[in-house]
């Protein structure tokens, strides 16, 4: 019997110091370590089969990967595929860039979502476009991340088709004027400024703070467009009804004295609309000039460029020195020579 006893007062304190000690054995089934590890800078670990054979798999930050895409890998799709989809009104393509950046310049017909958009923003898109829709999203290319950042979000609101166009706009500037450059080849004429030369992201869009090209007359087919012009080249061409001449300027302004004959699309107030109907009106192919106030006024140069690279227009110019070079021209010229 004390021999039985003193087994068991032994047991129990050999268990007892077993489980209080680091190297003891144990008794339970220790959880298994996952095989895979857990990549750097809290990205999700990629399910390459989450994306189709060949595509480019884009990891998405774990703090943003949505459950219902539970690998965080979204595939990507490029511009010649991208075409016949948004042609065919098969997908919606979303611009993630800033707003303003949108309305400088964009791929025509797409949307703008800006990655950085609010919860309501995201919430009307969701409403305008239910989550079964097949989104394509893009963002400049190269190494922008906005495109990522959106699709996480786009995820998160529960979206099942979401691909990033990694050429981006750029990309997709650089094919279009590639394509262009071959068709005019073929038919062997010269493609329109802004569509030769241009291999893919080397040349940036037209900027309003790149250099002005030298000054060209309006109509001047050869010269960079849009480039800048003066009131002495516009003047003749106005007269013979030869140009269209714009003011940027707003409609209170405008309203308030214009140069005769000019029309008012100001860059203040002018919709998308605004900008249509005036294509409408005068086509693409027609020279326009566009001025402001004076010479340190940019107006006139962003709304050329919004006429360049969002409506297609092939012959603008914008008169630098603006309402007051005509003023300084128009009124010194009336002005009677003094008497001697």
């Amino acid at each position: 019997m004390q021999l039985g006893a003193l087994l068991g007062l032994s047991l129990t304190l050999g268990m007892v110091f077993n489980s209080s000690n680091p190297i003891g054995v144990r008794w339970s089934k220790q959880p298994e370590q996952s095989s895979t590890a857990t990549p750097p800078n809290g990205v999700t670990a990629s399910r390459l089969s989450a994306a189709p054979p060949g595509a480019t798999r884009h990891e998405l930050p774990a703090s943003e990967a949505s459950s219902a895409h539970s690998s965080g890998v979204v595939s990507s799709i490029h511009w010649p595929q991208v075409q016949p989809l948004f042609e065919g009104g098969q997908i919606v393509l979303v611009d993630a860039r800033p707003k303003k950046t949108f309305e400088l310049y964009r791929i025509p017909g797409a949307v703008s979502l800006p990655f950085d958009s609010t919860e309501e923003e995201l919430s009307a898109f969701r409403q305008k476009y239910d989550t079964n829709t097949h989104l394509v999203v893009y963002c400049a290319g190269g190494s922008c991340a906005a495109s990522t950042i959106l699709t996480a979000k786009l995820l998160e609101l529960g979206y099942k088709r979401v691909q990033i166009m990694d050429e981006g706009y750029f990309g997709w500037l650089a094919q279009t004027r590639q394509a262009t450059n071959a068709a005019a080849a073929a038919a062997q004429v010269t493609p329109p400024y802004g569509t030769s030369n241009l291999s893919p992201l080397t040349e940036a869009v037209p900027s309003e703070h790149a250099p002005d090209p030298p000054i060209a007359a309006p109509g001047d087919a050869s010269a960079p467009n849009p480039s800048p012009t003066t009131w002495a080249l516009t003047k003749p061409l106005l007269a013979a009804g030869q140009v269209v001449l714009v003011d940027a300027r707003s409609v209170p302004t405008f309203k308030a004295g214009h140069i005769p004959g000019a029309v008012n699309l100001p860059e203040s107030s002018a919709k998308a609309g605004d900008y249509l109907a005036f294509r409408t009106k005068y086509g693409t192919d027609v020279p326009v000039v566009v001025y402001c106030s004076s010479i340190t006024c940019s107006v006139s140069k962003r709304v050329a460029l919004k006429l360049v690279t969002e409506y297609g227009c092939r012959n603008v110019r914008y008169m630098t020195g603006g309402f007051q070079e005509w003023q300084a021209a128009e009124f010194s010229a009336a002005k009677p020579n003094p008497q001697p």
